[in-house]
């Protein structure tokens, strides 16, 4: 494994996925005339991060349901106002989970929770593993910030715009571990979450600039009502007739980090590109031999390998072992990379309890499944030659005016991802 000086970069997929299914045409098709964009544009990415980056630990963390979170369970208008995303999407979002193993990436998702828990996680065991150990957060995501400790960064990729965990109240106006009691006290309409009626973020920031947390404000709530701060009274009443909003919204809007999403920190070094799996993917799929050039360059710098962790050559003993589904289309009903491996979730106990054991303590024990996929070599060895004498080309079609249902469609699907800008 790295060296604990080095950050662990932990990427939150779904900006990323959502991105390139906005900003490419959808006249992107593979072989079987289906839209790939959101492939070919999760793969550039994935490509620029490895190359801009120069990470030595990192994991993709993806959302798998809007419907089957713990969250769902506390309140079920949670993210109601989301229609599920559209299968062509969702075939799209599976291969790009199994690009993102073969380039070299740990990758998780669990029907249970989201991506920003499964990433608080990975930061919080990483970090009690390492001491003095740093984290880079790499989203758009503002729910995620309450997950940086003060040398810990945020990078928004695609604006190039890093920033400590330490400079978050000069952006936000509170403090990193602040910001689910914000979001709590002022609600989130992006995944409908109710706030406080009347009190919005300037308020909510003065209070908690005030108090400290929630918790020592609901303790302290009679010493709101005779504060010099102007609407106090006003703000003392909100509070005290909304405290099971309040309470809900919390629940909601805290970030789990107690979860067991991977017990072997190794792991989660990155390996070289499965130089040989992508070449197979690509050439079956119709679309990215572009890509594969830059992708080999990458490989190139990581000990060019076909999947081992620093390796320069051979197959790990885990593509060796994954031969099920030989031939299969990627992204069809039946994985050609196998089965996933299922990891425990283990709560851990300590002074803060977590929002889901607040919410229900018989769900500790319930599954993480970690989607660890990659393409065998050996697979695809004679679809990859012929692929080398005769490589298909991006298919692009002429673009004319867009499509508003398209558009709105797809606008739907996505629901909205908070964003932070400057």
């Amino acid at each position: 494994m790295a060296s604990k000086n080095e950050p662990l970069y932990l990427v939150d997929a779904s900006v990323y996925l959502f991105r390139a299914f906005f900003s490419l045409p959808d006249s992107i098709r593979d072989a079987e005339g289906r839209s790939a964009n959101v492939i070919y544009g999760f793969t550039d990415f994935l490509i620029k991060f490895r190359e801009t980056s120069q990470a030595r630990l990192a994991a993709l963390c993806f959302d798998e349901s809007l419907t089957t979170s713990f969250r769902n369970e506390i309140d079920p208008a949670y993210k109601a106002n989301r229609p599920e995303a559209p299968e062509d999407l969702k075939r799209q979002i599976r291969a790009c989970k199994e690009v993102g193993a073969m380039m070299g990436f740990s990758v998780y998702a669990s029907p249970r929770y989201e991506a920003d828990d499964l990433m608080g996680s990975l930061a919080h065991r990483y970090r009690s593993k390492n001491r003095g150990a740093r984290v880079c957060i790499v989203s758009t995501d503002k729910d995620l910030l309450q997950v940086l400790e003060p040398l810990d960064e945020f990078w928004n990729f695609s604006k190039d715009e890093r920033f400590k965990g330490k400079d978050v109240k000069q952006r936000v106006g509170v403090h990193a571990h602040q910001m689910a009691d914000l979001l709590a006290m002022t609600g989130d309409p992006v995944d409908n979450i109710t706030g406080l009626p009347g009190i919005g973020k300037t308020t909510a920031a003065a209070i908690l600039s005030e108090f400290k947390t929630l918790d020592s404000l609901l303790k302290r709530i009679d010493s709101l009502k005779d504060h010099s701060m102007r609407g106090a009274a006003r703000f003392h009443r909100i509070i005290c007739e909304n405290l099971d909003v309040l309470e809900k919204s919390r629940k909601l809007t805290l970030i789990e980090t107690g979860l067991e999403v991977e017990p072997d920190l190794k792991r989660l070094s990155l390996r070289s590109p499965d130089i040989a799996g992508l070449d197979g993917f690509f050439s079956e799929l119709g679309v990215g031999q572009r890509l594969l050039g830059r992708i080999k360059i990458v490989g190139a710098h990581n000990g060019a390998g076909s999947g081992k962790r620093g390796s320069a050559s051979g197959t790990s003993k885990a593509q060796k072992k994954r031969t099920a589904g030989q031939g299969k289309r990627p992204g069809a009903k039946k994985s050609a990379v196998g089965k996933s491996a299922n990891i425990q979730v283990v709560k851990k106990s300590g002074k803060k309890a977590t929002t889901e054991n607040s919410a229900k303590n018989s769900v500790a024990k319930k599954s993480i499944v970690k989607k660890s996929r990659k393409k065998t070599a050996t697979a695809r060895s004679a679809k990859n030659s012929a692929a080398k004498k005769s490589p298909k080309k991006v298919s692009r079609k002429k673009v004319g005016k867009s499509n508003p249902a398209r558009t709105s469609r797809a606008k739907s699907a996505r629901g909205g991802r908070r964003r932070i800008s400057g």
